[in-house]
């Protein structure tokens, strides 16, 4: 949309009284157009499916939760991220603190304290 039917949209949402129904393009002090804020890109389909347990991807947010069963089988939410790894992290955290080890799963993690991914530990390789 050009600058001038920018204005044109803004002036004809004044005159009809609509200010508080639509929202306005963003006019600086000096009448220039301000710029939208851009949104955070969309993550591609293989980078939205969660490498670790307890972790889904959530596209209206575009965030990951990291999510849970507590004792009595009622689903909690342990908090939104914006990496799996993070989320995968505070599910473990959540788990533990919790003393949930033996009855819910943990995701692995190696000796350096990186995570080990789902697919990594799930399947044993053919020979």
């Amino acid at each position: 949309m050009s600058a001038r039917l920018r204005y044109a949209y803004n002036a004809a949402l004044r005159a009809g009284g609509l200010e508080s129904r639509r929202k306005l393009n963003q006019v600086d002090g000096a009448g220039r157009l301000v710029a939208k804020p851009q949104r955070a890109p969309q993550l591609p389909v293989s980078a939205q499916k969660s490498k670790y347990h307890g972790v889904t991807f959530l596209r209206d947010r575009r965030k990951f939760r990291a999510q849970y069963s507590n004792a009595a089988g009622k689903h909690k939410s342990a908090g939104y991220f914006l990496s799996q790894e993070e989320a995968a992290h505070a599910y473990n955290s959540v788990i533990i603190r919790l003393g949930l080890q033996s009855i819910r799963k943990l995701n692995p993690v190696d000796s350096e304290g990186r995570l080990v991914e789902k697919t990594t530990f799930l399947h044993a390789p053919r020979e």
